[in-house]
């Protein structure tokens, strides 16, 4: 299989890169883990063949047991990657209880196209590292706290300044947490510096960039209900006169002659 390694393989409708790591289909990439890898490369052994999960878990782990579900995760990897699904399968059939069967077509020549890709802008980039939704989540949780800072100091009379290293704080830390979110993947594996596939990571980050669309709106449902409180919150109204006080009021013209104005 070192030839394939070298130079790829047509897989159906896709263009699968190995060496990189990558599925390439008409409408973009998707980069899935090496395990995942080393079971497609398994089951392209034996196209259109029945394929024990007991072989292509020796074929990802070696003879290490208990990784039927990370194979399950690795399957289902792979399926999302080639833009297959399990009821209707176009590439990996499974098997009840036995295995699974690549029916999709392979084509291991040297003239196998690669199919075009989308071009991979900056914001693309900036949306696949997650920078977009992070940046929007730390302006909504910053205002937030700048909002309870605000109520908080009203009640229990804090200097001003209190107020102001709240604000420059949150003002400080939005670049960190932007840099941050640029260089910093999370993995199954922890944190690590630019290094979004790791072995048994997770295919996509659908499942967290959901979680951070519900920190955002929760954020900013927070915040509205305290700008709201802040502004019609019992007792409110405008502070009375003091009794020793004097009024100014605007003289009325009671002539009739306009020049005794």
């Amino acid at each position: 299989m070192s030839e394939i390694f070298q130079s790829g393989f047509r897989l159906g409708a896709c263009f699968v890169d190995p060496k990189q790591g990558l599925i390439r289909r008409s409408d973009g990439a998707e980069r899935v883990t090496p395990k995942a890898m080393e079971i497609l490369l398994r089951l392209v052994e034996t196209p259109e063949k029945l394929v024990e999960r007991e072989s292509l878990m020796e074929a990802g782990w070696g003879d290490q047991a208990g990784h039927e579900d990370a194979l399950t995760r690795c399957i289902a990897e792979l399926r999302h990657a080639l833009g297959d699904h399990h009821d209707h399968p176009e590439y990996i059939q499974t098997v009840p209880r036995r295995g699974y069967r690549l029916v999709a077509p392979i084509d291991l020549g040297d003239d196998a196209e690669r199919p075009a890709e989308k071009p991979t802008t900056y914001w693309d980039e900036l949306q696949r590292r997650d920078v977009v939704r992070t940046s929007l989540a730390y302006a909504a949780l910053a205002w937030l706290i700048i909002e309870v800072a605000t109520v908080i100091g009203g009640i229990f009379d804090l200097p001003a300044w209190a107020l102001r290293v709240v604000v420059i704080t949150a003002i400080v830390g939005f670049p960190i947490v932007v840099a941050l979110s640029w260089a910093v993947q999370r993995t199954s594996k922890g944190l690590a510096l630019d290094m979004p596939v790791m072995e048994d990571a997770p295919p996509a980050p659908a499942a967290r960039a959901r979680r951070v669309d519900y920190v955002i709106i929760i954020a900013l449902s927070i915040a509205v209900s305290f700008l709201l409180y802040r502004e019609f919150r019992p007792g409110s109204e405008p502070p009375l006169l003091p009794e020793n006080s004097v009024a100014v009021l605007p003289f009325d013209m009671l002539s009739d002659h306009a020049e005794d104005e």
